[in-house]
């Protein structure tokens, strides 16, 4: 059986679930990117119908922002900043299932 973090795990193996998501805005939260959840399948069945979600869906082996979905969703973020004189940060972390 799977137990998840703060559970006691009698006979059993502690959950591998990860996620990572990425949040993107300007300084003022005028500009608000969609966010980006990067998790382990290609095509899990919770997010069958991603398409209509308000996020964009990524996979990879460990779930983990790698330099080439960071690349790509630069990529993505370059042609939407209205003004690129104001400087945009952004921030991500990844983290475990629960908090």
């Amino acid at each position: 059986s799977l137990c998840f973090k703060g559970q006691n795990c009698q006979g059993g193996e502690k959950s591998k679930q990860r996620v990572t998501v990425l949040f993107c805005c300007n300084a003022d939260g005028s500009e608000k990117m969609k966010l980006t959840v990067i998790g382990r399948s290609l095509k899990p069945r919770c997010f069958k119908h991603a398409g209509r979600l308000p996020c964009l869906y990524k996979a990879n082996k460990k779930a983990w922002m790698t330099a080439s979905l960071f690349e790509e969703f630069l990529l993505q973020l370059n042609p939407t900043i209205s003004n690129p004189v104001i400087s945009n940060y952004c921030l991500y972390r990844t983290s475990e299932t629960s908090p």
